[in-house]
């Protein structure tokens, strides 16, 4: 059974959406933010300090990624995928500290990036864990459709 189906009357409990523009404000952006690495994952590379240390399909598969979260959180209903985007940057947080502590990459655009990273990551984990505090609300499932009894054949 669902965690949003009630054991007692089997109502549906769901999350209100989050309004038209809330969504676009947090989908765009990581719409935007996937198609230079997927299109550009040299240049991307180079404007985040990491040319030759990061390969071209590493780059190309992170924003192909931040392109398929992006979507589905764009067309779903579902509040749910916020937490893809705290997943996103869960992955990719530690990946940038290394590079940056082990001397990978040019220090000052590593920098400058991890700071963008992590301003969007504390966005991304707030939102999540604000939207999850929502409550939810009741949804009555339709009741069954009445089918009138078979007549009695024993008579």
């Amino acid at each position: 059974m669902s965690r949003n189906v009630s054991p007692i009357d089997g109502d549906v409990y769901r999350r209100p959406p989050l309004p038209r523009g809330e969504r676009l404000l947090l989908g765009v952006p990581s719409l935007l933010l996937g198609v230079l690495p997927t299109f550009a994952p040299q240049a991307t590379a180079r404007a985040l300090g990491l040319a030759g240390v990061v390969p071209a399909y590493a780059v190309r598969a992170a924003g192909v990624r931040e392109l398929v979260v992006a979507a589905a959180f764009l067309r779903g209903r579902s509040t749910g995928w916020l937490w893809g985007f705290v997943g996103q940057d869960a992955l990719d947080l530690p990946v940038l500290v290394w590079l940056l502590t082990t001397g990978r990459g040019e220090g000052s655009r590593l920098r400058r990036a991890l700071a963008g990273y992590v301003a969007m990551a504390a966005v991304d984990v707030s939102t999540a864990a604000i939207q999850d505090l929502v409550p939810r609300r009741r949804q009555r499932r339709a009741a069954a459709p009445l089918v009138p009894s078979e007549p009695s054949s024993a008579l």
